[in-house]
């Protein structure tokens, strides 16, 4: 599975991929909610996995900010891919945080850096630091998530675990959330990558989280679905009719539609495009009697394929006749029959 099908598999409220190249962040869970645009300088390369982009956060401005389908505050889990920037400043840089509507309740995931180390951190509702003894190293991308079960904090990067605390906790849900920032009043903001938000309101175990790290390896694309039409049955040969091709994509968009034939007399086999999704089918008269399949290939906007096909059984064409103008099939029984 893609690092993306892995995410979506274990049901996300909220999942920003924050792949998108100049609009707001594009929520792909379960609850969408889309949060503002922010400064984040977007499509970045060098992202975590092959297949995917990534964002740039200053560390100046605002990050993404938003309100979000409410989170239970006691039992819940947020996952994000982060690599720091080699200039990040002494202060503290908010990577992903969860509030209550008026910010006064917190759960954030902060990078502190001082003298001496750039230290992974929980901060609680409180404003109490739950410090890591992990140390982020610049320019490196780390998968790291914070899981909070009651009054139990912890925090796993690459999937081990390197934070258990005990927290105070909030009275309330989160309703909004900030990425690359802190909150609209405390910005803090982080100086780096950010890519693959995601929030859960359930209690991901460790064999959930180290899925997901083991994911990165296979890349982030998730392929189209191609859709052919239904099977046409009943076709007089020289006839016509519409099929009803399709395809979709949960990441992205589809770049092109390719109709290829697979079987049957293809040297008078008609379609009115093989690079639209429903074209017209003409069926050819040495198809009568037999069938005819086609086949649907769709191309994503990162170059996955999907196919599909379709058959088509051809009929003999019936005798017509013209009456009052109008060509009709009639029925020929021999005389005396």
């Amino acid at each position: 599975m893609t690092y993306a099908s892995t995410l979506l598999s274990q049901n996300p409220v909220h999942y920003w991929r924050l792949q998108e190249a100049t609009a707001a962040p594009v929520d792909i869970g379960s609850a969408p909610a889309t949060l503002t645009a922010g400064n984040a300088l977007k499509s970045q390369g060098g992202a975590a996995y092959a297949g995917s982009v990534c964002q740039f956060f200053d560390g100046v401005l605002d990050g993404h900010m938003g309100s979000i389908a409410s989170l239970p505050s006691a039992a819940y889990t947020v996952t994000a891919l982060v690599k720091m920037h080699a200039t990040f400043p002494t202060s503290f840089h908010c990577l992903v945080a969860a509030l209550s509507a008026d910010g006064t309740q917190r759960s954030q995931m902060i990078a502190r850096r001082n003298a001496a180390n750039n230290r992974l951190c929980y901060w609680d509702n409180t404003n109490t630091f739950q410090e890591s003894s992990f140390t982020l190293a610049a320019t490196t991308w780390y998968h790291i998530a914070w899981v909070i079960s009651g009054t139990s904090a912890r925090i796993l990067v690459d999937g081990v675990q390197v934070l258990s605390a005990t927290i105070t906790a909030p009275a309330d849900t989160y309703n909004a959330a900030s990425i690359g920032v802190a909150s609209p009043t405390a910005l803090q903001g982080m100086k780096g990558w950010i890519q693959d938000v995601a929030m859960f309101s359930s209690v991901l175990s460790d064999a959930q989280i180290a899925a997901q790290h083991a994911a990165i390896a296979t890349g982030g694309n998730l392929g189209p679905t191609a859709s052919a039409g239904p099977d046409q049955s009943n076709i007089e040969a020289y006839g016509s009719v519409q099929l009803a091709g399709s395809g979709s994509d949960p990441d992205g968009s589809i770049a092109s539609y390719s109709w290829n034939h697979i079987s049957g007399a293809s040297s008078n086999a008609a379609l009115s495009s093989t690079t639209t999704a429903s074209p017209s089918y003409t069926a050819p008269g040495t198809l009568a009697g037999s069938t005819d399949v086609w086949r649907l290939t769709v191309t994503d906007n990162q170059g996955a394929t999907d196919t599909d096909d379709i058959s088509v059984t051809v009929l003999p064409a019936r005798e017509r006749a013209v009456i009052g103008g109008v060509e009709v099939p009639v029925n020929i029984r021999a005389v005396g029959s």
